[in-house]
């Protein structure tokens, strides 16, 4: 059976972290958020974290929280299901992002199943932010003797929702900054944005001759100093290929899109800018607002599944 360790409290509520092992691989989650607080070897973790539960709840960067109901930005912070508008917390100028503060990764989960290299945790929540419906979300983290961490998400509620289930981690692979990194990416297209990072009418767009073509392993800060917090339209079954001096990193998706943020603004005692890159897999940012985006929508009887795969091979 995977381990289970106190690792804070929350309201007198108790916050758990459930080591898993397989092989020589460790990954460790934290019911505070569902966080992934350790993914590595038992000498080296290759993601961000904190060493308590106590200082995730008012981390503000989401470091390695499953992210929900909705991840990404929603432009103006509301949006509309048939005649019915739809207000949520502006959290990012006058956008949302993240859910806002009803985020499931602020929320204290639930251990459902364990063993040795698997658990899965549950979350029920009742109507907030903006979001219509109580969301029902599962998790499951699996661990294997190569080194694959694979995160599996359910969702559904009683209401009709827009859901985007990502996980907030942040790789660090290399010992310099993630400026460092080499990157590709299997991506002929890429989401447009303005100021506010918010999509462009004009929707997708090429890549070609842009500084958003990862198509060949290109070093992340030879191209607009390395900051990026943009989405790239995935081909199926595409990879997503992160090397450092640490290690290297591949990434498979169910989902149409990934988000690769370089961290420019990572704050806070255990990070500072650039420390890690982020790589959300989900849809693409305001796709409530974008039909063109395909968005994907829980309801009763209606579910939201999803499944990612990292792939780590330490260089140690």
């Amino acid at each position: 059976m995977g381990h289970i360790m106190d690792f804070g409290k929350l309201d007198g509520r108790k916050i758990e972290l459930v080591v898993l092992k397989s092989g020589s691989f460790v990954a460790c989650v934290s019911t505070y958020g569902a966080a992934l607080v350790w993914f590595g070897t038992k000498d080296r973790n290759y993601v961000t974290y904190h060493s308590s539960g106590e200082k995730y709840i008012d981390d503000s960067t989401y470091m390695g929280k499953v992210v929900g109901p909705y991840a990404n930005r929603i432009e103006g912070a509301s949006f509309s299901i048939g005649e019915k508008r739809y207000g949520l917390e502006k959290n990012d100028g006058d956008n949302n992002l993240h859910s806002g503060s009803s985020c499931f990764g602020n929320k204290l989960w639930s251990i459902e199943g364990i063993s040795d290299s698997m658990v899965t945790l549950s979350l029920s929540t009742e109507e907030e932010g903006g979001f219509p419906g109580r969301h029902e979300t599962e998790v499951s983290y699996y661990l294997t003797a190569e080194g694959m961490l694979t995160i599996l998400y359910k969702a559904t509620s009683t209401e009709r929702c827009p859901v985007a289930l990502t996980n907030h981690a942040y790789f660090v692979l290399d010992d310099r900054d993630s400026r460092s990194l080499s990157l590709m990416v299997e991506a002929d297209q890429y989401i447009a944005v303005d100021s506010a990072l918010i999509p462009l009418p004009e929707n997708p767009v090429s890549v070609e001759n842009t500084d958003f073509d990862f198509r060949t392993r290109t070093k992340v800060g030879e191209r607009r100093d390395g900051k990026y917090d943009n989405s790239w339209v995935l081909k199926k079954g595409a990879l997503v290929t992160v090397e450092g001096n640490l290690a290297s990193l591949s990434v498979k998706t169910t989902e149409p899109g990934i988000q690769i943020y370089t961290g420019e603004f990572m704050t806070g005692e255990d990070a500072f800018p650039f420390k890690g890159i982020a790589l959300e897999t989900g849809s693409f940012p305001n796709s409530p607002n974008r039909p063109d985006f395909c968005g994907k929508y829980t309801d009763n009887g209606e579910y939201f599944q999803s499944m990612t795969s990292y792939f780590l091979v330490p260089k140690e």
